[in-house]
């Protein structure tokens, strides 16, 4: 709220490009990608902070391309973001810049499941992703242990989800469900 007689501060200035931004859950900080880099501002600094340049290396020794970063989510406490590059998932430190593989992924990019951060648990250890497969009718909701490195398989069918919830303490969730005949049905499990 601003004081009378005050006038708001700008923590982006206009740009050509549309950006995304996400902030962290305490809103003194946000993360967006800009041209495959993931840049981080708080706002008691003076600018954002490009924390992917140095990791922009090829993706592979026979493919030559560099990783290109985006902006998946930030973990509850903000102490770190799940950014997403063509090989995997990777925990980015929003502080000092230091990045973790946390999941791989796995096969071709035409061939393998799609990927979509529906939410973490508070503890941040655990993410949920929804997975739909590109070569059946397949989807559902994973739970990924990021400590473990365990994939879980919490709903995998033919069934159309969609609008996961996850409650604050990851231990429900409210969804969609159909099996694409029918209208959407409300979940709660």
């Amino acid at each position: 709220q601003l004081a009378p007689g005050s006038a708001p501060d700008t923590v982006m200035k206009p740009a050509e490009r549309r950006l995304s931004l996400q902030w962290d859950e305490g809103a003194d900080a946000f993360a967006y990608a800009d041209r495959g880099n993931v840049f981080v501002r708080f706002l008691d600094a003076d600018s954002a902070r490009n924390l992917t340049a140095e990791h922009r290396t090829p993706v592979s020794e026979t493919d030559t391309t560099k990783l290109s970063f985006s902006v998946t989510g930030w973990r509850p406490d903000g102490g770190a973001l799940l950014v997403s590059a063509q090989d995997g998932y990777h925990l980015l430190d929003p502080r000092d810049g230091t990045m973790t593989l946390v999941y791989p992924f796995q096969g071709d990019e035409e061939t393998r499941p799609r990927l979509s951060l529906q939410g973490w648990s508070r503890d941040g250890r655990t993410i949920f992703l929804s997975t739909s497969a590109r070569d059946r009718w397949e989807r559902g909701l994973l739970r990924y242990d990021l400590d473990t490195r365990q994939e879980t398989a919490l709903a995998r069918n033919a069934d159309v989800y969609g609008s996961w919830h996850v409650s604050d303490d990851g231990t429900r969730f409210v969804f969609e469900r159909s099996d694409g005949d029918r209208p959407n049905e409300v979940y709660s499990a």
